[in-house]
């Protein structure tokens, strides 16, 4: 099995361990390694102990397999050995990978670019000129100026009328065949969507958005909503802190049998980052985390919440913290995928006095703050 050593290298797209800097990515240094400056694609160094390993293996067949002819040349010695050699190699470069990282192998990287790109700003995006030319309809939908296309809601109108009927809000807004422009209108984001009638935000938007606080309590209001049918409740709006509401069970049930909704959490998180809300990430991550890897509640959020909630977080320190946290609570730690070995081996070194402390999602569950009081992160 390859050597801590030779599994140093963080994932291509991910620049969360890119330095010893605890600082937030900038749009300025997504894909520049921080200490030459140089272009960098971060991705697993594997290749070295796979070579390793096929030389100790051809050096053992040349060794057990004895030479059926001592009149052989030095070519048709090599042939022979590497004739010997093919299938043992294909095999011993499939074993290797699988110890190096169990049956599932590696991790997405759609998603890690996707989250990178994110977490930059989106580098390489133009904005659209007939979005820049729209007059914020974004900010005008949440400052009930205008409402959404095609069913004609106004955020007031739908604050009021689906906050707690999930069945019609499932019916006629997150099921419906513009589901996907629904979402946008409520969580929009700079990328574009699926939908040709949701207008991606603008920087220009983004700010007056921020500098809103009519859109920002609204929105607050929208958060609040989709956190409800999620079986969620913010219980401090200056904070972020979540904790499970009393319907958890039912709203729970839902999200273990529609993964959809995970893409919907995803823009959510992408929303919160670029409205004015960044703070609010970290604690719904660590509410699925616990609640995924600890509580055990939610196990078809699993793999979204390490592939893409976990990686929305802008803040680089919290990002780090809770890559740490989920790797303390996941079970097959060889199979961690989220970090390099080199972190994760810095991560069984540290003194972790909470590590046996256990977390129990009782009554109404445990909120973000009563779990950072039983860990020591």
């Amino acid at each position: 099995m390859p050597s801590e050593d030779d599994l140093d290298c963080v994932y291509e797209y991910d620049s969360t361990w890119d330095s010893l800097s605890e600082e937030d990515d900038s749009p300025d240094d997504g894909d520049q390694c921080a200490a030459t400056g140089r272009p960098q694609k971060y991705i697993w160094n594997y290749g070295r102990s796979v070579l390793a390993t096929v030389y100790r293996k051809q050096a053992e067949v040349c060794l057990l397999k004895p030479k059926q002819n001592q009149d052989q040349t030095a070519m048709h010695w090599d042939c022979y050995a590497l004739g010997a050699l093919l299938p043992s190699l294909v095999h011993c470069i499939t074993d290797s990978f699988k110890e190096g990282f169990g049956s599932q192998s590696a991790r997405n990287m759609r998603a890690a670019k996707d989250m990178q790109i994110y977490r930059h700003g989106y580098p390489n995006l133009q904005e659209n000129e007939e979005n820049a030319n729209k007059e914020m309809c974004n900010l005008l939908f949440y400052q009930n100026a205008c409402p959404s296309e095609p069913d004609g809601v106004t955020i007031e109108e739908f604050h009021s009328e689906w906050k707690t009927n999930y069945r019609k809000l499932v019916r006629t807004f997150l099921q419906s065949r513009d589901e996907h422009c629904s979402m946008a209108k409520l969580f929009p984001l700079r990328e574009p969507g699926m939908n040709y009638r949701a207008y991606e935000l603008t920087q220009k938007e983004m700010k007056a958005f921020q500098q809103s606080e009519e859109a920002k309590q609204r929105l607050v209001k929208s958060y609040k909503l989709m956190l409800g049918f999620y079986g969620i409740e913010l219980v401090d709006e200056g904070t972020g802190e979540v904790r499970r509401a009393n319907n958890w069970e039912e709203r729970y049930s839902n999200l273990n049998r529609n993964s959809h909704n995970n893409l919907r959490i995803s823009r959510i998180l992408k929303c919160l980052g670029e409205l004015g809300f960044e703070h609010y990430q970290a604690p719904l991550v660590k509410f699925f985390l616990t609640e995924t890897l600890v509580n055990k509640e939610l196990g078809s959020v699993k793999h979204s919440a390490l592939d893409y909630f976990l990686f929305s977080i802008r803040d680089k320190k919290k990002r780090r913290e809770l890559i740490e946290y989920a790797y303390r609570h996941y079970e097959s730690k060889e199979q961690f995928v989220w970090c390099p070995r080199k972190i994760q081996m810095r991560f069984k070194r540290r003194n972790t006095p909470g590590e046996k402390c256990k977390e129990k999602g009782g009554g109404g569950g445990l909120s973000t703050c009563e779990v950072n009081q039983c860990e020591a992160v």
